[in-house]
């Protein structure tokens, strides 16, 4: 009976003692640095960044609508008037500088044209007078006011070509079309309308047959090269607005993102809408911004320095507070609780729980997050 009495005693002896440990063991304080293998680093493959200071820019978003610059529309006139032959293009295609644009009957080209060709066999034979004369004044068979007479008029003759020679080119007619017309003599009348710039045709103004002038406008051309988005703005935001300013616009039809300059700023407030016109210059490759699209402009209203900042995706949760994993050593990540400030959509302000020079984790921060609940528990 004694026997078994110390037998009981010694086994809760025993049980107290190892319970005892237990309790011990797990009051011991977790640590939070992660020890990482080379085959989780492999795995996990983290990006890391230096904390330090930043500057937050502070954005404002609104709605608007691509406008046509009115200085980014021109008028095709012709330079001459006559009667319209054939148009070479049509409305809403693209054109080239150079390009023909419309065949002419007129006139008043076919009248210089002539006149050119008149005026250049006229100096060939005033040329060949004058060389004719020189040899007889050298061999003294005539006198020398006979070959001055003959250079003279070969000299008057040479200007008036050259008048008319000048007054074709005005009307577009370059260098080698002049050429080409003393050889072939053809075409007299044609008058041939070339585009001065690139752009788009929006619109003619006259049908084949029709009677044009220097005075009439034949066609409107846009370049949509560059065009102007148009945002109206609160009063209380435009303070924060100044000309210059780069803005960020988005389409969601077009998918596409490009950035513009804010050249204008109304001094007026719009009555009804209580609004300000701002107006933002854009560049527009390949005229995909059409006139009447809509979007979205991302103005900078503020920019807020900070000491401490790092990328919002190096900031992650455990337990319900904001953590950042920082490398204390190649392989050794520590969870790091952080207090946070303002942030951009971009970057996030650290209050406490960095400094600088820390390098924390800021790519699959996730991963890193799976690893080390794994490990330590949450």
């Amino acid at each position: 009976m004694k026997t078994h009495l110390n037998l009981l005693l010694a086994a809760l002896f025993l049980v107290s003692c190892s319970s005892g440990k237990k309790s011990v063991k797990s009051e011991e304080p977790k640590s939070s640095v992660l020890k990482m293998t080379p085959e989780k680093l492999k795995f996990t493959k983290p990006e890391f960044a230096v904390a330090g200071p930043g500057v937050l820019n502070i954005t404002w978003n609104a709605q608007g609508e691509i406008a046509q610059s009115s200085e980014a529309v021109f008028r095709i006139v012709p330079k001459v008037g006559g009667i319209v032959r054939e148009f070479k293009v049509k409305e809403g295609q693209t054109i080239k500088k150079g390009d023909v644009i419309a065949l002419i009957d007129s006139r008043e080209v076919a009248d210089l044209k002539l006149k050119y060709l008149e005026g250049v066999a006229k100096g060939g034979q005033a040329w060949a007078k004058t060389q004719r004369e020189k040899d007889l004044f050298e061999k003294k068979i005539v006198a020398q006011d006979n070959y001055i007479t003959a250079k003279t008029a070969f000299e008057r003759q040479n200007i008036e070509t050259e008048m008319v020679k000048q007054r074709l080119l005005l009307t577009g007619m370059t260098e080698s079309e002049l050429k080409n017309l003393l050889k072939t003599k053809e075409n007299i009348s044609v008058y041939t309308l070339k585009s001065n710039l690139d752009g788009v045709v929006t619109k003619r103004h006259a049908s084949v047959g029709d009677a044009v002038s220097s005075e009439k406008e034949l066609l409107s051309v846009a370049d949509f090269s560059t065009v102007r988005f148009e945002v109206r703005v609160n009063p209380g935001v435009v303070d924060n607005i100044k000309p210059q300013d780069n803005v960020k616009l988005y389409n969601g039809k077009l998918n596409e993102t490009i950035e513009g300059t804010v050249d204008f700023i109304s001094p007026v407030i719009d009555r009804a809408s209580r609004t300000i016109l701002v107006r933002v210059s854009m560049k527009n490759p390949g005229g995909r911004w059409r006139p009447g699209l809509c979007g979205l402009a991302t103005f900078t209203v503020k920019k807020i320095p900070v000491k401490i900042a790092v990328p919002l995706g190096a900031i992650t949760d455990i337990a319900g507070s904001p953590v950042v994993f920082v490398e204390k050593s190649p392989g050794m990540i520590e969870m790091r609780k952080i207090i946070t400030g303002t942030d951009d959509g971009k970057i996030m302000e650290i209050k406490q729980g960095l400094q600088k020079g820390d390098r924390v984790v800021t790519a699959n921060t996730l991963l890193i997050k799976a690893e080390w609940l794994k490990v330590m528990g949450e």
